[in-house]
């Protein structure tokens, strides 16, 4: 209850309970739980509390994830403290304890961070090897096309990014004259493309077919191609969290905790190639593009 208090929402499990036990219940084929770790006051019991609980619901679909912890970015954050948040290690341990409880309670890993039950369509699409990511989350790959409806909504068209604008008066009289009401847009390269691969695949299934990106991106030769990107992993393989086979790139189960760390190796966004990432209310040249009071006035 004072995690709850603390992040002012308050949502008992009686109350859960009592949705899950409605005949609306009934309409949908799964539900999924988002749970978040590392909150304010929240200690490794009572996380482990949390999900033993969750899985007395034994929901089709469940995300388990870190809270983003930026109070400058969003103001209702600064409720609590970073000191009222756990210690790295206890961060890493929630981690662990909420894997380790979802696989033994039969559920099946989802990526890094999601997991499903067996006869889920999740479960089902990754045997099938047809499990997608796109910029909303994991999908089951039936639709890899996405249209952002509304204000700040993100598209992801063939090789193209597109995003809207964040203000609701912009985004209206754009629509009002007919036109996409977006406020900047990517097309992506070939190269582009195939990394963006690489980074799901790492983040899907925590490992790459090399010949599958070779005759998919018409690559010659994903080594050499690649090389430079295989050269930062030296670490990970040192310590055993990742393998480079001759026809695979692969993590380890300790390495797949975390993904991010091998797919970082192959963004070249972060390693010197055209402008470099700025926050995510900002474009290249750091203006500030999703300033609300800017976009009011006009």
């Amino acid at each position: 209850e004072k995690v709850m208090r603390a992040i002012n929402r308050v949502n008992p499990p009686e109350m859960i309970a009592g949705f899950l036990d409605h005949p609306a219940r009934k309409r949908f084929q799964s539900v999924n739980f988002d749970i978040l770790y590392r909150l304010p006051f929240q200690t490794v019991d009572g996380h482990r509390e949390t999900i033993e609980r969750l899985i007395e619901f034994k929901p089709e679909r469940v995300n388990i994830c870190q809270l983003g912890h930026r109070p400058d970015v969003f103001p209702h954050q600064r409720a609590y403290r970073s000191e009222d948040m756990a210690s790295i290690e206890e961060t890493i341990e929630m981690k662990e304890v909420s894997t380790a409880l979802m696989v033994e309670a039969g559920y099946e890993r989802i990526g890094f961070d999601h997991f499903a039950l067996p006869e889920d369509s999740f479960s089902k699409a990754k045997a099938a090897g047809t499990l997608h990511r796109n910029a909303m989350g994991y999908s089951t790959g039936n639709c890899i096309d996405i249209l952002g409806i509304g204000p700040s909504a993100i598209s992801t068209l063939g090789n193209w990014y597109v995003q809207n604008y964040y203000m609701l008066p912009q985004y209206r009289d754009m629509l009002a004259e007919q036109d996409l009401p977006a406020i900047r847009y990517l097309r992506c390269t070939n190269d582009d493309m195939t990394r963006r691969q690489i980074i799901y695949d790492f983040f899907m299934y925590g490992s790459i077919d090399k010949r599958q990106i070779e005759s998919r991106f018409g690559i010659s030769d994903f080594d050499q191609y690649f090389a430079a990107d295989i050269g930062r992993l030296s670490e990970l393989f040192e310590d055993g969290l990742a393998e480079d086979l001759p026809d695979v790139l692969r993590l380890t189960d300790s390495g797949f905790i975390n993904p991010r760390h091998a797919s970082e190796a192959f963004d070249t966004f972060l390693h010197g190639k055209g402008v470099p990432y700025a926050h995510s209310r900002e474009v290249g040249d750091g203006r500030k593009s999703f300033d609300r009071k800017t976009q009011i006035a006009g």
